[in-house]
């Protein structure tokens, strides 16, 4: 009978120590961002009575500031300090997805699609809680905007923003395998 470890597991690597892939560390670091965004989103709207547009400018363009702050120094690891150049292109990919998709799709929520106040808002009521559609929808429009935002980041900031030090790493990398392959060729 044959019998298999946790060590065969396909994912181990991935279950023992996921703060190493970078992927994961993206979706920590996101989770982190999208919890202040729509916490100072809804104190804005809920209780300053701000448009939703205007509230989720001002809160995405805190959580943007934090964000590349926790992405250059937590996910992609840079070892260059933090400049403004850099962020200025990270505000940029980021603020596009944010300001410009979020918001259609905020409003898209606010205005045409979301729930009315007859369905999801009994239910909550039944919870004992009292929220209206209108904040209800905004939280919907915002997560979904959130999760497509997240993928246009996360491609992005990859491929655009972080990548000169990844290439730098990549050839610092093949040039010490150069070197050992030389090493090794030169005592044989």
């Amino acid at each position: 009978m044959y019998s298999m470890s946790f060590r065969h597991f396909r994912y181990y690597r991935l279950v023992k120590n996921p703060w190493q892939y970078k992927i994961f560390r993206f979706g920590c670091i996101g989770t982190v961002n999208t919890l202040i965004d729509l916490s100072i989103l809804n104190l804005l709207v809920i209780t300053v009575h701000l448009n939703p547009l205007i509230a989720n400018l001002i809160s995405a363009s805190v959580a943007i500031t934090i964000s590349y702050f926790l992405n250059h120094h937590l996910v992609f690891r840079d070892p260059r300090p933090s400049n403004f150049k850099q962020f200025i292109h990270f505000y940029l990919v980021t603020g596009l997805s944010i300001l410009a998709v979020q918001d259609i799709i905020i409003a898209m929520f606010t205005h045409y699609v979301g729930v009315k106040d007859n369905s999801l808002t009994s239910l909550i009521r039944d919870f004992g809680l009292s929220i209206s559609a209108k904040v209800i929808n905004l939280n919907l429009g915002k997560l979904i905007a959130v999760v497509g935002g997240m993928v246009w980041n996360f491609l992005w900031y990859h491929k655009v923003v972080f990548k000169h030090h990844e290439t730098e790493l990549n050839i610092d990398n093949a040039n010490k395998d150069k070197n050992l392959i030389k090493r090794f060729e030169d005592k044989t």
